[in-house]
């Protein structure tokens, strides 16, 4: 499973993000890993606030304030919201999940 997840969607993203920041375009990378791992797409439930588990508001709320913070302005960063670094050399991300870090 995990090759094929890599082979079939992180490594094809990391060409594309490599791409994107060798024209130095801001490129933004997250894990969405919720108890323990995430099916694809699986975040989408959260960004768009159907979620089932009460729980989770707090991180529906943080996911759709980001996003809707990058689709304003190009970056996801904004007042409240945690440090979700551009995607460089470095190839730091943000993990969204149980707990959030980069």
């Amino acid at each position: 499973v995990n090759y094929i997840t890599d082979s079939w969607f992180v490594q094809p993203a990391r060409q594309l993000l490599e791409g994107m920041r060798k024209v130095k375009s801001p490129t933004y990378q997250y894990e969405f890993v919720k108890n323990g791992w995430a099916p694809h797409a699986a975040e989408l439930k959260y960004v768009f606030n159907t979620h089932v588990d009460s729980k989770d508001d707090f991180l529906a709320k943080l996911m759709a304030d980001q996003w809707v913070q990058f689709a304003k302005t190009g970056d996801p960063n904004g007042e409240g919201l945690p440090s979700w670094p551009p995607y460089k050399i470095d190839r730091e991300y943000l993990r969204i999940g149980d707990e959030i870090s980069v």
